[in-house]
């Protein structure tokens, strides 16, 4: 966290012609995921048309991949997502370059990793006046941040999963249906989709969280596919470890009562995937609580 606030007040004196930079540290659970709120402006540069980023995975040398999200959204016709993942930790090279071309207004960003360890990145980023990272550097701000220090919102632990299982029991015994998403992803390393689920009280009790995990399916291919959910400035990532299995990736769950809640699915590196998501919003924080209603909007497939 003390890094990221030194990062942060180097960033307000830095000058504007090149690439922002900010150092993070993204804590032991595989969970842990940052969250960034950039707004591109006009700052004498030009009026801004995209918004590039890339995250360079530091030492310590671990076992997570380090990646990078974002997210633009303009309604009611334009969203936008992609993604990029450093392939090689601590070699001092970053991912690649990836763009989101969303004008003028804000991004949001993540950064997240692929399994338990703590780590440590550099994330550059920069608003342009062209499309996909072309053109000139204009106006670039972070506006908001969640950056929580190593304590990031946590994934179920045992008891937790047991009571999500028990209440999707008891609304598949009254009839319900599970909340499950098929997508596939293009051979594009930067493919990202897009979603967004809105949780409602749809007579069980208002909304207090949603949980999610995804699950790698056929064909078994070398990118590990990860989902991330974002309520406000509460974010969490969660990274399914083997492909084509029957199993799903750690569930992961964001307090963030009624209303939309933005979910991301992407991979780690080039070649198609398939993948499951599976989803619930409940009454209860961290995925307990009775099963209540739950939308799904497909906002980009890739």
């Amino acid at each position: 966290m003390i890094r990221t606030l030194v990062a942060l007040a180097a960033l307000a004196l830095a000058p504007r012609a090149a690439a922002d930079t900010i150092a993070g540290t993204l804590g032991a659970a595989a969970s842990a995921a940052d969250y960034y709120e950039i707004t591109c402006s006009d700052d004498g540069g030009g009026a801004p048309a995209s918004f590039s980023a890339q995250v360079r995975d530091d030492a310590p040398v671990a076992a997570p991949l380090v990646s990078v999200q974002l997210r633009a959204f303009r309604a009611p016709s334009s969203y936008s997502a992609r993604n990029a993942t450093d392939g090689s930790d601590g070699d001092g090279t970053s991912s690649p370059l990836v763009s989101v071309n969303g004008g003028a207004g804000k991004y949001d960003v993540f950064v997240d990793k692929t399994a338990a360890g703590e780590e440590h990145y550099l994330l550059a980023f920069q608003c342009t006046t062209g499309l996909d990272g072309g053109g000139a550097p204009t106006g670039t701000e972070i506006t908001a941040t969640s950056v929580p220090g190593g304590e990031p919102v946590p994934a179920l632990g045992l008891v937790g999963q047991l009571a999500l299982c028990a209440l999707l029991l008891a609304g598949l015994a009254r009839g319900a249906l599970a909340h499950t998403q098929s997508g596939a992803l293009g051979d594009a390393a930067g493919a990202t989709d897009y979603y967004q689920v809105t949780c409602l009280d749809d007579g069980a009790g208002p909304p207090a969280s949603l949980s999610i995990q995804v699950r790698d399916a056929t064909p078994a291919a070398a990118p590990l596919v990860s989902v991330q959910v974002r309520r406000g400035l509460q974010v969490a990532s969660s990274t399914d470890p083997i492909d084509g299995d029957t199993g799903f990736s750690p569930l992961v769950a964001v307090n963030g009562a009624a209303g939309v809640y933005d979910v991301l699915v992407d991979k780690t590196a080039a070649g198609a995937e398939s993948y499951t998501l599976d989803f619930h919003c409940t009454t209860g924080p961290d995925g307990t609580g009775e099963h209540t209603g739950t939308e799904i909007i497909t906002r980009q497939s890739q």
